[in-house]
C-alpha cells in the first residue's frame, strides 16, 4: 500500500485493524496526505472519535473555509465530497501538499445504496486527479467484486486483501431497479423463496426506509415489525424464535 502501486480492496472484519490502514500512512509520509471518504454521517463521527482518543492529528472538511495544509489526514462525507466548494479547496490544498491516498469506508454501500442516494453514484468520479483508491469493507461475496471494481472504475490489477471468514453462504442479490410500486411485492418473494430454505432456528431481517413501507409489508406477510421507537428490549429481540416456525422481521431506518 505505502508503494502506491495500485489500487487495494481490503476486506478486513471489525476490530482487525482497517483503522490501521489509513492511520500509519499519514503518520509515516507526512509529506503527503490522505483523503477518506465516508459514506454515512455516523461514520464521521465513528472516526472523529477514534483519531481523537488516538491522538492521531485529523481535519474534517467544511465547506465555510479552506483545508489545513498542515494536517494530512481528512475527513469528508460522501455528500459533499460531490460538491464543488470541495473539489476546489481540495485542488488549492494539493498544490501545497499533495493529496496522494483516497479511502473509502463501507465501499459495499455504493452497491446497494446506488439507486436511492444520489451521493453513491457516479463514484468514480471521486479522485479528480491521480492518486491511490483504497476501498475499505468487512465483508465482500467474490461474485460481487468485478461490479464494485466496475463502480469505482478500477483496473483488475487492483489487489485484493482478504481476511477469512465465516459467512459461505453470504451473497448479494443483486437485480435491475424496480419500480417504487413493486418493491413490496418483489421483497415478499425474496423472503417466501428464501424462506424454504431456513430451519426453525433461522431468523431474517428486512430493512426498508419508510414507516409506511414497514406497515403495509406486515399487513400483507406475518412478518413482525420493529422500529427504532418499538418497547421490546434488546434482550427480547436477541431471543430465539419460537421453535414452531422461522421469523422473519421488518426493521425501519430511523
Amino acid at each position: 500500500m505505502l508503494e502506491q502501486e495500485t489500487n487495494i480492496i481490503a476486506m478486513l472484519k471489525t476490530g482487525e485493524g482497517k483503522l490501521m490502514v489509513v492511520i500509519l500512512p499519514a503518520l509515516i509520509e507526512t509529506d503527503t496526505a490522505v483523503v477518506i471518504v465516508l459514506p454515512l454521517k455516523f461514520l464521521v463521527t465513528n472516526w472523529k472519535k477514534k483519531l481523537k482518543a488516538m491522538e492521531v492529528p485529523f481535519q474534517i472538511y467544511n465547506d465555510s473555509r479552506p483545508l489545513l495544509t498542515n494536517i494530512n489526514l481528512i475527513l469528508v462525507s460522501a455528500d459533499k465530497a460531490r460538491f464543488k466548494t470541495w473539489r476546489q479547496y481540495l485542488t488549492e490544498f494539493n498544490e501545497v501538499l499533495l493529496a496522494t491516498r483516497m479511502v473509502f469506508d463501507e465501499a459495499h454501500l455504493t452497491l446497494l445504496s446506488e439507486e436511492f442516494r444520489v451521493s453513491l453514484q457516479d463514484v468514480h468520479k471521486l479522485r479528480q486527479f491521480p492518486m491511490q483508491l483504497v476501498l475499505l469493507m468487512a465483508i465482500m461475496p467474490h461474485s460481487s467484486i468485478l461490479a464494485l471494481k466496475h463502480m469505482f472504475g478500477l483496473l483488475s490489477t487492483a489487489i485484493e486483501i482478504r481476511e477469512l471468514i465465516n459467512c459461505p453462504k453470504l451473497e448479494y442479490i443483486m437485480r435491475q431497479p424496480a419500480q417504487s410500486n413493486t418493491l413490496e411485492s418483489k421483497a415478499i418473494q425474496i423472503v417466501v423463496q428464501e424462506r424454504q430454505q431456513w430451519t426453525s432456528e433461522d431468523r431474517g431481517l428486512v430493512f426498508v426506509t419508510y414507516m409506511k413501507n414497514s406497515k403495509s409489508l406486515s399487513e400483507r406477510t406475518t412478518i413482525d415489525r420493529l422500529t427504532g421507537r418499538s418497547t421490546m428490549d434488546r434482550r427480547t429481540r436477541a431471543m430465539p424464535p419460537e421453535p414452531s416456525t422461522a421469523r422473519t422481521g421488518v426493521q425501519e431506518r430511523v
